[in-house]
């Protein structure tokens, strides 16, 4: 009998401690058991969602170029085989260690090697105007 004493005992202390936890991780106002989500994301608007998609998969025009020196990450991305990822570390490096000046300076990004820089020669300019460059 006295094991089973301990053992109720302990889990009456368990879902008394889960019902406390909930208590003092709840929000005013909101259903037990609803879920938030991390950083303080919040769902946007379908439309402006659609509007960021269709403008980051908008291909390079004939003759548009990118500055490397200058654009954010969401531009960078617009190159051929530059994903976000990559797009962020350029920016990162060239937040960290300054502007690139040329390919061969892009060149010491991680992930960038020489046949991506081949195939980002004539889409890239470098130099402190504009993130964009015309043809």
């Amino acid at each position: 009998m006295r094991s089973e004493h301990r053992t109720i005992l302990a889990l009456l202390a368990l879902a008394l401690a889960g019902h406390l936890a909930r208590w003092c991780a709840g929000r005013p106002g909101e259903a037990p058991g609803g879920i938030a989500p991390l950083g303080g994301i919040r769902p946007g608007n379908p439309a402006a969602q659609r509007d960021s998609t269709r403008r980051l998969a908008r291909p390079l025009g004939p003759g548009e170029r990118v500055n490397v020196d200058r654009a954010g990450a969401e531009e960078l991305a617009r190159l051929p085989r530059v994903g976000p990822g990559l797009a962020r570390r350029i920016v990162a490096d060239r937040l960290a260690r300054g502007p690139f000046g040329s390919l061969e300076g892009l060149d010491r990004v991680s992930g960038v090697g020489p046949r991506l820089l081949q195939e980002l020669a004539p889409h890239v300019a470098f130099g402190t105007g504009a993130g964009r460059s015309p043809p």
